[in-house]
């Protein structure tokens, strides 16, 4: 059997089984008539960033996504205190790890960017807001 599949760049098409020998014009009436066996309609999805997936709320720990380079990384803080400083300016940037700390255990990094904290986008927010929010999300985590 040969095996045709039009699919386009961002979905999938049906399958068609056609004979392997081709049929002449004469006998096109008497072939029998392709299978088309349909598949799952395509799903259109776009992969959200970390940052867009932190927006979701995650039960058992206080997101923040950090940004390094080019890339997001979120982090799930499970208890406090969180383990890393920052200057009291935006952007939020880790200055500090502490040692051996909950920061340090989930690989945050001097140099980090804070990009979003329990939910919401740092993104054009003022420092008073960026630390009420970090205030209040370590404030429902357990202590070490």
């Amino acid at each position: 059997m040969f095996f045709c599949c039009d699919s386009g760049p961002s979905q999938q098409g049906g399958v068609i089984e056609t004979p392997d020998a081709a049929v002449a014009p004469a006998e096109q009436a008497a072939a029998p008539q392709p299978v088309v066996k349909l598949e799952a309609p395509p799903v259109d999805t776009v992969e959200e960033s970390p940052a867009e997936k932190a927006l979701e709320p995650t039960p058992g720990g206080f997101c923040i996504v950090f940004k390094q380079g080019d890339e997001e990384k979120p982090r799930y803080f499970q208890r406090k205190p969180l383990g890393f400083k920052f200057l009291s300016q935006v952007p939020l940037v880790v200055t500090n790890v502490d040692a051996g700390g909950h920061a340090d255990e989930l690989g945050v990094q001097v140099g980090m960017e804070v990009v979003a904290i329990g939910g919401e986008t740092a993104s054009g927010k003022a420092y008073k807001d960026l630390w009420d929010k970090l205030v209040a999300g370590s404030a429902t985590l357990s202590p070490a």
